[in-house]
């Protein structure tokens, strides 16, 4: 797919005003495709409606196309129809979860959970337990190899352990769990929710083969707008409450009781986020077209030119060396992560410094010192070429230690 690098780079509009960026930092948030800011531009222009709320003329067409694109965003995951529901990102999507599920366990109950997991994934679970006042308690599993040690799993998990909610991949090593066989180490009885924020662009998804109950993502790391997310809920009919009451998620009400909508419909009320949903369609029309499996080869394969290449230069560690990734993950020894980056900024050069939201202490590398250059479809082996040409020139950074320069402490 390297040679294709025009035709893609094409797609996205901001390559004509920034014909020199080199955008690395995709783990973080996608580019998004001219069709996409299009179709979002379209449903602002030309609709004036909202879901099943007026008599107008374009009431039914945007009611299709929502239902078509939330058809497409289930299909692209393997799901049925109907059972994955619009949110706004991964984030308010496991808080969701952790508050659904927290509720119906009781003091003893435990949660399994990963330190190098992101802190959207860790922080919901056990900060709502204690806002229930719910003395939950949470085992750490350990990994082996980038991934999660299944025979440790084993060890930690006993008649009180409830839940594990574990990333499908990695958004400091990329590395990609097996979530099928996490599945049969754990058992069907307890419920297991997975975090898909990193590889809902870059990696197949199929949520029958994986056997979990929940699964989550956001649509702007795959080239969707910000702002929306998704919950793949297994067996939706069965759940009992919603997590948001008001208008659209009811039968009837009155002024003692609520008779509820089933399935999908309980859990959308309010306005829904209506061109975002309709244009994330159009997103995964774009990766379809492309092949998904295409661009994880791809990603993989300039992962392995660029750790190849940057590994030469002095003083450099790859930290997730040899693991098939859409990042690499490194680190110049003795300087800070935030130093590299801002000298890489100055040749538009982006990459991810620092703790990238995972803050637990370790031994496998320093949060300060870590970088994350993430690979997507517009990216290609010269841009490879000019990480190593800027890397190799940065030099002690002395220069760059010296300058004021924002601290990345946004957690994406």
């Amino acid at each position: 797919m390297n040679n294709e690098k025009n035709r893609f780079k094409n797609d996205f509009k901001i390559f004509e005003k920034n014909k020199n960026l080199v955008f690395l930092n995709s783990s973080a948030t996608s580019l998004k495709p001219n069709v996409v800011v299009s179709e979002i531009e379209k449903i602002y222009n030309d609709c004036i409606t909202t879901l099943n709320k007026s008599i107008d003329l374009n009431n039914n067409e945007v009611l299709k196309k929502f239902g078509d694109s939330l058809n497409k965003i289930g299909d692209f995951i393997g799901a049925d129809s109907g059972t994955t529901i619009p949110t706004y990102g991964t984030t308010d999507s496991i808080n969701k979860i952790a508050s659904l599920i927290i509720d119906e366990l009781e003091d003893g109950d435990e949660i399994i959970l990963g330190k190098f997991e992101h802190a959207s994934n860790i922080l919901p679970w056990i900060n709502i337990a204690k806002d229930r006042k719910k003395e939950i308690v949470f085992k750490w599993y350990e990994l082996k190899d980038f991934k999660v040690d299944l025979s440790s799993l084993k060890n930690i998990i006993s008649k009180k352990t409830k839940v594990i909610s574990i990333a499908h991949s990695y958004n400091t090593f990329g590395t990609k769990n097996n979530i099928s066989e996490i599945r049969n180490v754990i058992g069907k009885d307890i419920k297991l929710v997975v975090d898909a924020a990193q590889s809902i662009g870059h990696i197949k998804i199929d949520v029958k083969k994986m056997d979990c109950d929940y699964l989550v993502f956001s649509a702007h790391k795959a080239f969707g707008p910000h702002g929306l997310g998704f919950m793949y809920i297994k067996n939706i009919e069965e759940k009992v409450r919603p997590f948001n009451y008001g208008g659209g998620m009811n039968k009837t009400y009155s002024e003692n009781d609520i008779t509820l909508k089933k399935g999908i419909n309980m859990f959308l009320s309010g306005t829904q986020n209506i061109p975002s949903v309709i244009a994330f369609g159009v997103s995964i029309d774009y990766m379809n077209k492309i092949g998904i499996d295409k661009i994880e080869k791809h990603n993989y394969d300039l992962k392995e030119y660029a750790e190849k290449k940057i590994s030469s230069i002095k003083n450099v560690r790859i930290i997730n060396e040899g693991v098939k990734s859409h990042n690499l993950f490194f680190e110049i020894k003795g300087v800070s992560g935030e130093d590299v980056a801002y000298h890489l900024s100055l040749d538009e050069i982006i990459v991810r410094p620092g703790s990238n939201c995972v803050k637990i202490k370790n031994n496998i590398y320093k949060q300060h010192n870590s970088l994350r250059a993430s690979f997507h479809i517009y990216n290609d082996r010269d841009d490879v070429d000019k990480l190593y040409n800027s890397l190799l020139k940065g030099g002690d950074y002395i220069e760059t230690l010296f300058r004021k320069k924002p601290s990345s402490s946004t957690c994406l």
